[in-house]
């Protein structure tokens, strides 16, 4: 594990997670080892590293409830603060409680990637902090050609070398919080705001296990998977 306590990180789940299905958002959602996945992430990431601040962005109705799972999940210190109506709202908020002075790294991490390894965390970090890049996050290159199919027909919508980009991503504190306020606007997703900033960004091979709960069938997949291990 990294000696160096510089960094903060803004894990968000305050999304109302109705795309996977079920009654409850997915990151209440609860895996066959009794803990939610939300538990299940914030113990993966908070296990990764020494953070200086662990910021935990939750549904406005259910800052007690994350609270709680915290708590349960022996996530020491964590701060919970209300998400906002987009993804870039609820980033924006996690960045105001995050102090810059004491974290001048930050990691965003989504709550809905139970299983990331630590490796990750570690391998984003050290390219940031080594200065060989502004910001870096996991991705995987899509092996097959993906064609979008609509009531006209098909067409190829991305090229074989396409790279899915994912969490955990990190950057100077900084440098994020004027790109997400001057991106306040529109509705996108944090390694987008990198790549059309014009900053030096690079990627790292992700990891299957870091794959993130959206469909109904990722949760089914998610709820059931064996950890190997409990706390």
């Amino acid at each position: 594990m990294a000696v160096n306590q510089d960094t903060g990180i803004i894990l968000l789940a305050g999304g109302q997670g109705t795309r996977a299905g079920g009654s409850t958002p997915k990151q209440f959602a609860v895996h066959r080892s009794g803990q939610t996945l939300l538990a299940l992430a914030a113990k993966a990431a908070y296990d990764a590293q020494p953070w200086a601040q662990f910021i935990v962005v939750a549904p406005l109705d259910a800052l007690e409830l994350t609270t709680l799972i915290l708590e349960s999940a022996g996530v020491a210190s964590a701060v919970v603060v209300p998400g906002g109506d987009s993804r870039i709202d609820s980033l924006a908020r996690g960045l105001e409680a995050l102090d810059t002075t004491t974290s001048p790294l930050c990691v965003v991490h989504d709550g809905t990637r139970p299983f990331t390894p630590p490796e990750l965390f570690t391998e984003v970090l050290e390219l940031v902090r080594s200065g060989t890049a502004d910001a870096a996050w996991p991705a995987r290159i899509v092996a097959n050609s993906i064609f979008e199919v609509s009531e006209i027909g098909y067409r190829l919508r991305r090229p074989r070398d396409f790279l899915t980009a994912a969490t955990p991503i990190a950057s100077g504190s900084e440098l994020l919080r004027k790109l997400v306020s001057a991106n306040s606007n529109q509705n996108a997703v944090p390694s987008q705001i990198f790549v059309e900033s014009g900053t030096k960004w690079l990627i790292v091979d992700d990891s299957p296990l870091n794959f993130k709960v959206t469909s109904p069938r990722d949760l089914e997949d998610a709820v059931e998977l064996d950890l190997g291990y409990s706390f």
